[in-house]
């Protein structure tokens, strides 16, 4: 068994950000600007050999080499990168990556919340998407008329829009009762713009 350290990557050294950089490409992905932390795996030669980067509450660009398949160092890099979260105030987590890798991710204790055939994405808490409904759904009438639209809009088009008219023109509850954004007139469709919640990355 390869003899393994791992330390954290100082991104604001060139060195370490360049090496990160050729490592990832390595390994068919992008090093992302928003990243705010990274580890690296290193063998007994002082080589990178894996990696896991972060960002706000997102884990992700993770990147292991097949010479280190079945020594647990995703394990050993997830366990890292779950105190420096910690440690920066992010206590709910969630990893976007292959749909390959979840018997890895679970093993690690991330739950899958949505999976494609190309993404999977996890959180470190098994009732976490059930606890956020909960937020919305505290004191809303069941009688009522209630929705949301979740669309990707890049670029916002006339089609979009005509989702959106559509869908308010059919609406039920009053202007007061709408909760998010602001709206535009009375006469016209509630239109806002939300944060990602979730940081765009390469697969």
């Amino acid at each position: 068994m390869t003899e393994l350290s791992i330390h954290e990557l100082s991104l604001g050294f060139s060195h370490d950000r360049q090496m990160l950089v050729e490592f990832l490409a390595k390994h068919h992905l992008n090093y992302e600007d928003d990243i705010e932390a990274a580890f690296g795996v290193f063998d007994s030669d002082d080589n990178l050999t894996g990696c896991g980067c972060c960002a706000g509450n997102l884990l992700k660009c993770f990147a292991v080499d097949e010479s280190l398949r079945g020594q647990n160092a995703l394990g050993s890099l997830v366990s890292r990168l779950v105190e420096n979260r910690f440690e920066a105030g992010h206590y709910d987590l969630f990893v976007i990556t292959r749909p390959k890798n979840k018997v890895l991710f679970t093993s690690c204790g991330f739950y899958p919340l949505a999976e494609t055939e190309a993404v999977l994405m996890l959180e470190n808490k098994k009732s976490g998407l059930d606890n956020y409904y909960k937020k919305f759904l505290a004191g809303t009438d069941t009688d009522e008329n209630v929705g949301c639209i979740v669309m990707n809009c890049n670029p916002f088009t006339k089609g979009h829009l005509a989702l959106i008219t559509s869908s308010w023109l059919r609406r039920t509850v009053p202007v007061s009762r709408l909760q998010t954004g602001s709206a535009l007139s009375v006469k016209e469709p509630i239109i806002f713009q939300m944060s990602s919640y979730i940081h765009p990355v390469h697969i």
